[in-house]
């Protein structure tokens, strides 16, 4: 839902704090960032069951699930990472 939570998702959704994170350890800011977000599932089913009913309605999905950025540090360090919300693994694995 973009009129939620913006144009973007992963990357604002995951990224966000990658990026933080990487600017904290290293005290250098990054400067440039080049990415290319794809998604995945253009069409989720929502759960809309009721009194144990399972059923579902398509809702079409406006935002990315995954993204690649490869960055730039001020001191001159370059830097590549992927945020995805559809793939397998533990959560808050960084």
């Amino acid at each position: 839902y973009p009129e939620r939570g913006g144009a973007t998702r992963a990357i604002a959704d995951i990224g966000s704090h990658w990026c933080d994170l990487v600017q904290h350890v290293t005290g250098e800011r990054i400067t440039e960032v080049f990415a290319d977000l794809k998604t995945v599932y253009p069409v989720r089913k929502v759960l809309t069951g009721e009194n144990g009913q399972e059923t579902y309605k398509e809702v079409p999905v406006h935002t990315e699930d995954c993204g690649i950025v490869m960055i730039h540090m001020e001191g001159g360090a370059q830097g590549v990472f992927t945020v995805s919300q559809v793939s397998a693994g533990r959560k808050n694995k960084l």
